[in-house]
């Protein structure tokens, strides 16, 4: 669980990619009463889930895993920085990612 402490705080992580190849990403992420909304980008690339780039993870009376996708990328062997933006406007919220997967695409 990461709290950041104000809105536009960063985490960067960084993502192994094994081989050259068409991937998509998948976020399996918490959902509370809790959660902020964050924006996610790929060597300073937005990303996008389905339409939208921003996800909300406010879920006001349920705590639930959810798993979120973005469409197909282009990624190269090697290690890739992957950031998450906390766009949330209330400083007392949380970003929960359970997991990421890097899923390789036929």
């Amino acid at each position: 669980m990461w709290h950041p402490r104000e809105q536009n705080d960063e985490l960067t992580l960084t993502l192994p990619v094994e081989e050259d190849g068409t991937y998509r990403l998948a976020f399996t992420v918490a959902r509370t009463p809790n959660s902020g909304a964050m924006e996610i980008t790929l060597d300073d690339a937005l990303l996008e889930f389905g339409e939208e780039a921003r996800i909300d993870l406010r879920q006001p009376y349920r705590h639930l895993l959810r798993t979120v996708y973005t469409g197909t990328l282009q990624l190269e062997k090697g290690s890739h920085l992957l950031t998450l933006k906390n766009i949330s406007e209330d400083t007392n919220q949380e970003i929960g990612i359970d997991f990421i997967w890097v899923q390789k695409r036929e």
